[in-house]
């Protein structure tokens, strides 16, 4: 948030190359940081590298493989490739073949995932509670945005909380 507002307070004195300096340096931290295992702040240095300088597509490329590969927000990827594809149309069937692998992680991570929510539905009808935490914790890893599982969790959690309180008297 902080350099969100440090960039956008800086944005209206800076001129054009002042700006693409900045965003070049943004760009550069960015991907330091990404190597290194910043997640997190390397996605913010990017953000502020395309708030400076929107018409590099290079600038949502990199966000985009940092988003896919790193965080798995393969949705924000995917926008992400799409406007490096707008910015860059000559080089449009490299980015459709990287949002294309994309695309193709999200459905075996999300078809993965349902693999270990079937597996949780059966350790429940056998009893086997804890194993069915674990195969939802699972799930939920490989498809975080999948609102359902955190419900079911959440649920067998709070019913195995009344059962062990049940088990004390």
């Amino acid at each position: 948030a902080d350099l969100k507002n440090q960039a956008a307070k800086n944005e209206k004195s800076f001129t054009k190359d002042d700006k693409q300096i900045k965003a070049q340096d943004f760009a550069k931290r960015a991907y330091e940081k990404r190597l290194n295992g910043y997640k997190a702040t390397s996605l913010a240095y990017y953000d502020e590298a395309i708030i400076l300088d929107p018409s590099k597509a290079e600038y949502y490329y990199e966000r985009a493989l940092a988003k896919d590969q790193d965080l798995g927000d393969y949705d924000g990827a995917m926008a992400d490739y799409i406007s490096a594809m707008e910015l860059d149309s000559q080089n449009a069937d490299f980015y459709t073949e990287n949002a294309s692998k994309a695309i193709s992680t999200k459905i075996l991570r999300q078809e993965e995932a349902q693999k270990y929510a079937d597996m949780f539905d059966f350790n429940i009808s056998e009893g086997k509670y804890e194993e069915a935490l674990e195969n939802m914790n699972k799930a939920i890893e490989l498809d975080s945005y999948n609102s359902n599982y955190y419900y079911l969790r959440g649920n067998l959690e709070f019913n195995l909380e009344d059962f062990k309180i049940i088990l004390h008297y």
